[in-house]
């Protein structure tokens, strides 16, 4: 019954003309990256520890960690990086 009632939010959400957030996807700004890299890290993971060992999602876990780290106080270690070598932000201080 709960799965049937968030199916039906769902639904009405999409069909229902509701007002929705969609990012900006004209350019490859710094943000946009940081999210890209995270998804292909924990894909790349699940699909490793499900072949290899599942020692791998470990990684999974330290992706995780570090997008809850930037949620939360706004450090990531991959957003440093990528803007040393040089990607610019979108977000302004």
């Amino acid at each position: 019954l709960f799965f049937l009632n968030i199916l039906d939010k769902i639904v009405i959400l999409i069909i229902g003309g509701v007002r929705m957030y969609i990012a900006q996807t004209d350019s490859w700004y710094l943000e946009r990256i940081t999210v890209l890299i995270a998804g292909i890290v924990i894909l790349l993971t699940v699909i490793l520890a499900w072949i290899h060992s599942p020692y791998w999602l470990v990684l999974t876990f330290i992706v995780g960690m570090n997008e809850i780290m930037f949620a939360l106080i706004g450090v990531c270690l991959t957003s440093n990086i990528l803007y040393v070598l040089g990607a610019k932000p979108r977000l302004k201080k």
